[in-house]
Order: structure tokens, then C-alpha cells, then sequence
């Protein structure tokens, strides 16, 4: 709910105590890893999101949002792999991106 509303700082706090409840709760390093990105702290984003990929490597939000991330550190070749995985595992937000990005390097009629 802190990320949510903007709060990154304290949603950290509290993902690090659920993982330390359960640290197979691949949801909660993910979102910690989405936290640390919004904060602009992109090794710990990676880090971070990697473990949940470790847990879970089947979820493509997981590989989506570490592209995202990839993408932000300006690692556009990382990010796009991430992209083709989270596609490839069903990630509907990784399709859209990478047809966006196709679409945009097409000259369409210009």
C-alpha cells in the first residue's frame, strides 16, 4: 500500500519484514525491486527482482519488470531479452511494449 501511494522508502521496510517471514514469498522481492527502481536504485532493483525470478522463474511480470528496470539503467539490450521472456511466459504488458517499440522504428508511410 506505501508504494502504491508513492511511499517506496517505508514499502521497502516492510517488504525486507515479509520476506524475513517467509523469504520464498517471491511477490514481496519482486515488489522490493520495483520499489528500489522507482528510488533509482537499480543494482538493488536488480538484485532484488532477481531473487524473485529465482523463486519463480515461470512469472513474466517478474522478467517484465526487471526489464523495465534494465530499460531505466539505460541497458536496452538486457531490457529487451526480459521483454522477449516475459512475452514468451505470457506477460500481456511485455507484448504491448515490444510492439510499441517495433511500431516505433517502422517508417509507416512516412
Amino acid at each position: 500500500l506505501c508504494a502504491t501511494y508513492g511511499n517506496d522508502r517505508a514499502a521497502i521496510k516492510y517488504f525486507k519484514k515479509a520476506i524475513a517471514l517467509d523469504p520464498q514469498k517471491s511477490e514481496a522481492c519482486f515488489q522490493m525491486g520495483i520499489s528500489y527502481g522507482e528510488l533509482g536504485e537499480y543494482q538493488k532493483a536488480i538484485a532484488s527482482i532477481n531473487k524473485a525470478i529465482a523463486l519463480d522463474s515461470l512469472k513474466g511480470l517478474y522478467f517484465y519488470g526487471r526489464g523495465r528496470v534494465h530499460l531505466l539503467s539505460g541497458q536496452k539490450d538486457k531490457a529487451m531479452n526480459d521483454f522477449k521472456q516475459a512475452d514468451s511466459l505470457g506477460s500481456m504488458d511485455a507484448k504491448n511494449f515490444r510492439i510499441k517499440n517495433i511500431e516505433q522504428k517502422l517508417p509507416l508511410g512516412r
